[in-house]
């Protein structure tokens, strides 16, 4: 049986984040193939058309979760990560013992979390895979009835995400970039099953914490001390800020709304040359130039004045002509 009628995108989006009446219990399989472009072909595992050169993992792992209790096992029964109500508890890198950390922490994501958590309403501002392509269609997944849906992709990347939404509950059952080749997807799924308090937690022993976030503060500081013996430190730019009401009163004038800058851009660097120069982005604005010993580019996702453009060329050490 497939889903029935039909159902406009806002109802999808209230569907896929407040769920349709109470959360109920999953438990299943999740099937997670990732594919991940990399520079270097003595590390590939296929040189995609259109893409280049990708290492490509695929696997799959068990899911339970309960509200916001959440473990992950792998196939073969080991435990992999157990998200209490104050804690987690994380083998990290096949450890065998995990590492405990507080609930509040967010140091790591999980492939996995586009069908295992909700997405918040939040989820859909900007234009990174949030506006549908066409209508949902009805369809079936994994014996349930579910709606089909293409997300259109933002203007620096070059393949749609399809979602298959279950009808009943709003969770996402698949997504996949199959212009990519990558899939996140339960392979087998079950509600309302009886997950006891005992399945997360953790009794035994624990690895003493590491101070990642130590780590990745020294790793920054690295790279911003070397882009600092180049003469590049942090860029100031004159930019335009949009503003976007969200409450507001007529009679009163009082309001409430969000200022916006999005722009997200990537800066590169080499000796200058006439050899063809692969930047491998996929960015909508481009701007090179050279210098008298530097090829220079920058990909942005917005559009860079010229007013803009020459004050960032001013603050790297690129002199405007």
């Amino acid at each position: 049986m497939s889903a029935a009628g039909s159902i406009s995108w806002p109802e999808l989006i209230v569907l896929m984040a407040m769920g349709n009446g109470p959360e109920r219990s999953i438990s299943g399989t999740v099937r997670v193939r990732h594919v991940q472009e990399v520079a270097d072909n003595d590390t590939a595992d296929a040189d995609l058309p259109g893409i280049g050169a990708v290492r490509i993992s695929d696997s799959s792992h068990r899911v339970a979760k309960r509200g916001k209790l959440i473990r992950r096992d792998s196939l073969d029964g080991r435990p992999m990560a157990i998200f209490g109500p104050e804690t987690r508890w994380m083998w990290l890198d096949g450890a065998e013992l995990p590492t405990a950390f507080p609930r509040r922490t967010s140091l790591w994501g999980f492939h996995d979390d586009a069908v295992v958590l909700r997405r918040s309403l939040s989820n859909w501002d900007g234009d990174d895979f949030t506006h549908p392509t066409g209508p949902a269609q009805a369809t079936t997944m994994l014996g349930r009835p579910a709606w089909l849906l293409e997300l259109a992709p933002p203007a620096h990347k070059p393949f749609p995400l399809t979602l298959v939404i279950d009808a009943e509950t709003g969770v996402v059952l698949r997504q996949g970039n199959e212009g990519f080749g990558s899939v996140i997807e339960w392979v087998d799924i079950a509600f309302g099953t009886d997950l006891p308090d005992e399945m997360f937690s953790w009794n035994g022993e624990t690895i003493p914490q590491h101070d990642r976030v130590a780590d990745h503060e020294r790793e920054m500081a690295i790279r911003r001390e070397w882009l600092a013996t180049q003469g590049i430190g942090d860029i100031a730019l004159t930019i335009n800020l949009e503003v976007m009401p969200h409450d507001w009163d007529d009679a009163t004038g009082e309001f409430e709304a969000s200022l916006r800058c999005n722009l997200s851009a990537s800066l590169l660097r080499r000796p200058r040359s006439d050899a063809e120069w692969d930047t491998r982005t996929n960015w909508p604005h481009n701007y090179r130039w050279s210098d008298d010993r530097w090829d220079w580019f920058i990909g942005a996702d917005q559009e860079i004045s010229a007013e803009q453009l020459a004050a960032l060329r001013i603050q790297v050490g690129s002199p405007v002509d």
